[in-house]
């Protein structure tokens, strides 16, 4: 009979991927203390909101801590002072030092299946990238990002309909069962980790709005999988009969229109061409509105047939 698995955890999040593994560990008990990044302004008021994680953690009953320097003394006494036998740590947004994590077991849950896509933004660029599979992986804590032992992966498939956003979900959804498979795994002294091929990294670069471009002389496949790999943040937009139009889901045709038309053509039904196929407009949102489905849009928005895509500006 297996050895009960850690039940005295120190959870360090900030991002919403990591709630469902912290709801995962509340139900069994096992969360002493929730460490989380400070309240910071959002929203068009700029008023201070809690972190996704701390959000939930105090619906949950959970004590929370927030700290700008999880590495600072005080931090440390604190998380020292619930007695930890693990410390689990997802999206949190802070490097961790040596002496927070001097003797006790320390994992991270990444958003991708490591060496690729180490970095801030894993889910975003194996989109953009097409990769035909995705996942998660449990590694242990090493000085370089995303750099540690891999304890454990998830791999699942990739859909080119899905968004960055919607893949975000899928994959935190994962979370909770390899998190667990690695802490029984620690407790039964069956943990084994593998040390990554550098030869075969690749860095997941954190996203700005610069990257929101569109080049619609890219094949649609790629065109597609740039659209839905920035949704929701920071999105892709396009000037379309003289207005801003964000693109959220998007399917790419490879016939039945003129392939001779330029690239960056609106040719009616939704369709755009590209410099192979073209994209079909499916869902799309205009400034101050609502998302909606393009022939919706379209209803309110007439835009004859060959006018050409612009930058939105």
């Amino acid at each position: 009979m297996s050895k009960e698995a850690a039940s005295r955890i120190v959870f360090l999040g900030s991002g919403a991927f990591g709630i469902p593994t912290l709801e995962s560990l509340h139900e069994q008990g096992s969360i002493r203390l929730v460490v989380t990044q400070p309240d910071r302004p959002a929203g068009r008021g700029r008023e201070s909101t809690p972190t996704p994680i701390a959000q939930r953690a105090e619906q949950l009953g959970l004590q929370v801590r927030r700290t700008s320097d999880v590495n600072s003394p005080e931090d440390i006494r604190h998380v020292r002072s619930v007695e930890p036998d693990a410390m689990v740590i997802v999206a949190f947004g802070q490097k961790l030092g040596d002496e927070l994590l001097e003797n006790v077991f320390s994992i991270n849950l990444h958003a991708s299946l490591l060496p690729r896509w180490r970095g801030a933004a894993p889910i975003n660029w194996s989109i953009i990238a097409q990769d035909p599979d995705v996942g998660v992986s449990v590694i242990s804590i090493a000085s370089r990002m995303d750099a540690g032992l891999v304890y454990a992966t998830r791999s699942t498939w990739r859909d080119p309909m899905e968004t960055a956003g919607q893949l975000h979900d899928r994959l935190a959804s994962m979370g909770p069962e390899v998190i667990q498979s690695v802490l029984q795994q620690q407790v039964d002294g069956s943990l084994q980790g593998e040390p990554q091929d550098e030869s075969m990294v690749t860095q997941a670069g954190k996203l700005s709005r610069a990257d929101s471009s569109i080049d619609f002389t890219k094949e649609a496949d790629t065109v597609q999988a740039r659209i839905h790999g920035l949704v929701p943040w920071p999105g892709c937009s396009i000037g379309l009969g003289g207005s801003r139009l964000s693109l959220l889901l998007v399917e790419t045709v490879m016939d039945g229109f003129d392939r001779d038309t330029a690239p960056g053509t609106y040719i009616g039904d939704g369709l755009i061409t590209c410099g192979g196929g073209a994209i079909r407009m499916i869902q799309v949102k205009a400034p101050g509105k609502r998302a909606m489905g393009f022939s919706e849009y379209a209803h309110g928005h007439q835009v004859p047939p060959g006018t050409l895509v612009e930058d939105p500006g």
